[in-house]
């Protein structure tokens, strides 16, 4: 993977996700953290091998971002039954 294409896939993993500014501010410091390794020594490869996969970042920064989407995620309900009743995680009934 290039550094472009880790870019790339960090914005998809976030964009809509959370706010826009949000998604600004953490594929700016991911990329100037990219190239300040780089600058170091390091390889490309390197630094992106050592961050790891895009997608789990981006569902970290999710996960930590107060305006994020995940109202439904975070309260522990993995969706809407037809019937507009929320299940938790083991199939129950949260709430109607």
């Amino acid at each position: 993977m290039t550094k472009k294409e880790f870019i790339d896939k960090l914005r998809a993993a976030l964009n809509g996700r959370i706010p826009t500014a949000k998604v600004t501010e953490n594929v700016n410091y991911y990329e100037d953290y990219i190239n300040t390794e780089i600058r170091k020594g390091r390889t490309e490869q390197e630094v992106l091998a050592s961050l790891g996969e895009p997608r789990l970042i981006a569902k970290t920064i999710i996960q930590t971002t107060p305006d994020s989407d995940t109202s439904a995620q975070t309260a522990g309900y993995d969706g809407n039954n037809q019937d507009g009743t929320y299940q938790d995680a083991d199939g129950r009934n949260a709430y109607s």
